[in-house]
């Protein structure tokens, strides 16, 4: 979003409106915090592990704040992890495993989506099955992504949508999506399709 709002603001209106999976979890954690742990959300401090610095300036993002309280509080990568690991002497290879905490279900087990959704390619794919099914009344098929020529970080796929009578004819809609990985393949994959040279109906970065 700091990428396009900085590079290209005539794209916002085209980015989605859903949080990163982990901020939406940071969001349901405080809307039912009181409920469940029997605790107010402004005593509740969240810490999000992820991967990838950006989280950091998206979770200080004022509109993921309420009333004072912060659906994330604080975000560290997992290198910082692993570098508090190794200062308090941690070794997580002796450590006994044990089942993770989950609170809004007892069996840990969450929607074939919501497993999806903190994959790279994931958030494209639940919303893209959802589209599928809902239009052709279906499951769709294991998703094939291919690379996309030219660009190593990029994948994409065509989806067709059978349904009759849609069309007028029995021509399916393509839905063509991609998944891209990093902000210089976005940046060159913006800039492709600005100049006419690739469409995509869903693009996740």
């Amino acid at each position: 979003l700091t990428c396009v709002e900085k590079g290209e603001p005539g794209l916002a209106a085209y980015i989605s409106t859903c949080k990163s999976p982990h901020m939406m979890y940071g969001a349901v954690v405080k809307e039912f915090s009181e409920k469940l742990f029997g605790v107010p959300p402004n005593q509740i401090y969240l810490t999000s592990v992820m991967p990838c610095v950006r989280k950091r300036g998206e979770s200080d993002r004022p509109v993921f704040s309420h009333d004072g309280v912060r659906d994330v509080d604080n975000v560290i990568t997992t290198k910082d992890l692993g570098t508090l690991l190794r200062l308090m002497g941690i070794d997580p290879t002796h450590l006994e495993p044990q089942s993770f905490d989950s609170p809004f279900q007892t069996d840990g087990l969450g929607s074939g989506a919501g497993q999806l959704f903190g994959a790279t390619g994931g958030v494209m794919e639940a919303a893209v099955r959802t589209v599928y099914e809902l239009v052709t009344g279906e499951s769709l098929p294991r998703l094939e992504l291919d690379e996309v020529r030219g660009l190593d970080g990029v994948k994409e796929a065509v989806i067709p949508l059978y349904t009759e009578g849609m069309t007028g004819t029995d021509e399916p809609i393509n839905l063509r999506v991609a998944v891209c990985s990093g902000l210089g393949n976005a940046k060159q994959l913006i800039r492709k399709m600005m100049a006419g040279d690739a469409s995509y109906d869903f693009v996740e970065v």
